[in-house]
């Protein structure tokens, strides 16, 4: 789908951002292989598998870097925008577009299979069923909460587009078109917000 190319070629100025779990760093792609940097800054942990290059073995950059805007190189007169999936605000009205029976019986059964196979349930707790999935998910988006607010505290942005981390699940691969025209939402009031402030 993404043709390979240099990103030191690419038209615009291009960084993603890893994180090389067999040596514990951050790794920047800044130059060589588009697909290479995109591989391997887009490996979420327990959903896509690590990404092998050289000597690293590379995962998602949000791991320890959620937000990485202190790799941007400001100009004058620029403007910064940073966009917070992980945001811990209620949710904002979706776009939902009714979602196919089929779609909606694989997603079913993806996740059946993954309660099943994988993780074994953990007592009620106050109302609220936890198991080992959901538990490594709601402690990791905490952490990464905590990260993104310290990140943007030193390197604060012109503008911040927060998405509710409650929106979508990590699994709604199939819902992009609705993803989007949340995201397109969640702009529009960002930008209004900082024309308002102007």
């Amino acid at each position: 789908m993404v043709p390979d190319v240099n990103i030191e070629d690419l038209s615009i100025s291009y960084t993603a951002v890893a994180t090389d779990i067999q040596n514990r760093k951050e790794v920047i792609f800044e130059k060589g292989s588009l697909y290479d940097a995109i591989r391997a800054s887009i490996s979420i942990p327990t959903i896509l598998t690590p990404f092998k290059l050289d000597e690293m073995l590379l995962i998602d950059g949000g791991v320890l870097n959620p937000i990485p805007i202190n790799h941007i190189k400001r100009r004058k007169n620029d403007l910064l925008i940073a966009v917070d999936v992980n945001s811990p605000i209620s949710s904002i009205k979706q776009a939902t577009n009714k979602k196919s029976s089929k779609q909606e019986e694989n997603e079913l059964n993806y996740l059946s299979l993954i309660r099943e196979k994988f993780y074994h349930f953990m007592p009620n707790i106050k109302g609220y069923q936890f198991n080992y999935y959901t538990l490594l998910s709601k402690s990791a988006s905490l952490m990464i909460q905590r990260i993104s607010v310290l990140t943007m505290e030193m390197y604060p942005p012109d503008i911040r587009i927060n998405i509710p981390v409650n929106s979508y699940g990590p699994f709604h691969f199939y819902k992009s078109d609705e993803i989007i025209k949340t995201g397109e939402m969640a702009t529009r009031k960002a930008l209004l917000e900082f024309l308002v402030k102007k």
